[in-house]
């Protein structure tokens, strides 16, 4: 049932549990509760029903084998009179412990109250628990998407056909939702994976996604490309997380793995230096050109980290003592339908990854301390007149990083995976067989996948630019307060929290769009296809305007109260049964009802001075009831 909240009503199928526990049903809360306190009352009439068939069971046990046990009678009389087990137990325990009785006048008796007394107190004790066990039926607020006008992941139609220099509506409100996204990931990174959480952490279906990290890890590249050596490297890795990590709900047991090296790199391969006599450029000609297009521009350094079209990438190190920090990042995927990738060392080892090269400037940047970290190099001593404080500058026009992003999959189910690839693969491993597979597997696959595209580090730190660096958080500008001798970890750490939970964040979107996107001239390719609802239906989330119940649990208690309100409705009928096989039985179920009528009529009379019957009175055997039958 489609609402606003983006949250599927109704029954629903959880595949991360064991049958026959998968089975769900999501409502609203006051309706939840609505339901539970419905079940509660039904176990509760339940309970009474089901004391009806004890007592008279045993009353009937409990008939006396002599003259002389008013113990014994007061105990039948109970049972009979009695409708209430806790009732019941609070009588017995008056019998045992009234002043005018003794444990030595009636030791027999007495301990033969035991046995009742504990099945009493067992069968209240029971089904207060069943009580309680009705709000076990709740398992929280974990639901599903409705499929309604709230799912869909939007894209721009089409390819930029504007002229040079422009962009259309369609590609502007495209960046402008990129842009949003990529500084919500970055924000629930720093708030809900790497410091004291919030409560919006608590909407996805795991709060984080977990991975460790490897130092000193070998170097992705050719020898001599990462600057600290041939083993100083760092690798991210989250390990095989199951889909359902992801709140994916399928019966299939897929998982992905994501993988992320980087190192700071020695930029020598990679400099064009200009003239330092003539200033003209040394480079080839698109570096050339390059700096003819800016000529007024300080221009330090142009640093070339791959190509597009065969025309080589250029950044362009402008030497200012005002721009701060300027962080910039060049995406080199292997695409060879746009002769895209980086030049031949930057190659990831065995092929397979997504390259991405990021440069960092650091103009008018005041460190207080010198930093040795080879992305935050600044050492150079400048000594302030005004002061006579010793500050340090950076050590290089532009220091530069770079990562290899990495991608893989596998159907655990089977115990097969793929090989560790590039994400933008468009020909990568899938977990199962196009033929057979059903097509809840095949849309769960794609939006991962889908997904997974945006955790890259390109795009992580692409739309944030210097806002993306975690040093930023002690600088004042244009001093830099502190720096540590690895910085250059936490940020790459940092930049990985923030991609996965752009994988997180981009399934979430998918069923309950962002209410920043402007869809005017947007498109949404589910709309287009006939399994908007299955595609819709596939990611959990938690919600806490809804409640989602057992249905296994709703179906075991509605089921085991009408079966005992059914025996307690087939009393007369158990009655009849029991006189035809054992007339005296049902004879005494009826004196004692009249028994306890006659004692109630003639209390205080002295009639009835040996054992109390209930509180509030005292009583001995019915007249009629001293010898077996």
């Amino acid at each position: 049932m489609p609402n606003q909240d983006g949250v599927y009503v109704g029954f629903w199928t959880d595949y991360d549990q064991s049958s026959p526990l998968r089975q769900r049903l999501t409502l609203p809360n006051q309706d939840a509760a609505t339901l539970l306190a419905f079940l509660a009352i039904i176990v509760t009439i339940a309970a009474g029903s089901s004391w009806g068939l004890w007592r008279m069971i045993l009353h009937m046990l409990g008939r006396p084998r002599r003259t002389g046990e008013p113990v014994r009678d007061s105990q039948r009389v109970i049972l009979r009179t009695v409708s209430s087990d806790l009732s019941a137990v609070i009588r017995l325990v008056e019998v045992m412990f009234a002043e005018q009785t003794s444990l030595r006048k009636y030791p027999q008796p007495l301990r033969k109250l035991l046995p009742v007394l504990v099945i009493a107190l067992v069968h209240w004790l029971s089904f207060l628990c069943a009580g309680i066990f009705t709000s076990k039926i709740s398992l929280g607020n974990i639901v599903i998407g409705d499929g309604g006008a709230n799912c869909g992941y939007y894209i721009s139609p089409g390819m930029d056909e504007s002229p040079p220099g422009t962009l259309p509506d369609d590609q502007l409100d495209w960046l402008d939702t990129l842009a949003n996204n990529t500084v919500a990931a970055e924000n629930y990174a720093r708030n809900c994976y790497e410091a004291e959480n919030i409560a919006d952490c608590n909407r996805l279906a795991s709060q984080r996604l977990e991975w460790r990290a490897t130092h000193n890890a070998s170097c992705p590249f050719a020898p001599g490309i990462c600057l600290e050596g041939d083993n100083s490297a760092l690798t991210l890795d989250t390990g095989h997380l199951p889909f359902s990590k992801l709140g994916i709900n399928i019966a299939s047991h897929y998982s992905f793995r994501r993988v992320m090296t980087c190192s700071p790199l020695n930029n020598a391969p990679f400099i064009y230096p200009k003239n330092l006599t003539s200033g003209e450029a040394t480079g080839t000609p698109e570096q050339n050109r390059a700096y003819k297009l800016a000529p007024k521009v300080p221009l330090a350094y142009i640093y070339s980290p791959g190509t597009v079209n065969d025309i080589n990438v250029t950044y362009l190190a402008i030497s200012d003592t005002y721009s701060g920090y300027r962080l910039s990042h060049y995406p080199l995927d292997n695409d060879p339908n746009r002769a895209t990738g980086p030049h031949a060392p930057l190659n990831p080892k065995g092929g397979e990854g997504d390259v991405t090269v990021i440069y960092l400037s650091m103009n008018g940047i005041t460190f207080t301390k010198p930093s040795y970290d080879p992305f935050f190099s600044a050492t150079f001593p400048a000594v302030d007149d005004r002061d006579g404080r010793t500050y340090y500058l950076k050590d290089y026009y532009a220091t530069s990083l770079a990562c290899v992003d990495q991608l893989q999959i596998c159907n655990l189910d089977k115990n097969e995976c793929g090989p560790l690839e590039s994400i933008m693969n468009s020909s990568g491993w899938w977990p199962y067989d196009n033929k057979t597979v059903p097509f809840r597997e095949k849309a769960a696959t794609n939006l991962v996948r889908l997904s997974i595209i945006y955790s890259r580090v390109s795009e992580a730190i692409g739309r944030l630019g210097s806002r993306a660096l975690r040093l930023m958080d002690n600088y004042e500008r244009p001093y830099q307060l502190r720096v540590d001798r690895e910085q250059w970890k936490t940020e790459v750490s940092h930049w990985f929290n923030t991609g996965l939970a752009q994988i997180q964040l981009n399934l979430l979107r998918t069923v309950h769009i962002s209410p920043s996107l402007n869809k005017d001239h947007l498109t949404n390719p589910l709309n287009t296809t006939k399994s908007k609802d299955i595609t819709c239906r596939l990611v959990k989330f938690h919600s806490i305007g809804y409640t989602s119940l057992s249905v296994f649990g709703i179906g075991f208690v509605v089921v085991f109260s009408a079966f005992l309100l059914i025996l307690g409705l087939a009393e007369p009928l158990v009655l009849k049964l029991v006189g035809c096989v054992h007339p005296p039985l049902v004879e005494a179920w009826k004196n004692d009802d009249i028994f306890q009528f006659s004692k109630d009529a003639n209390k205080g009379a002295g009639e009835y001075a040996a054992v109390p019957a209930h509180a509030g009175g005292s009583g001995g055997a019915a007249p009629g009831h001293g010898n077996p039958a």
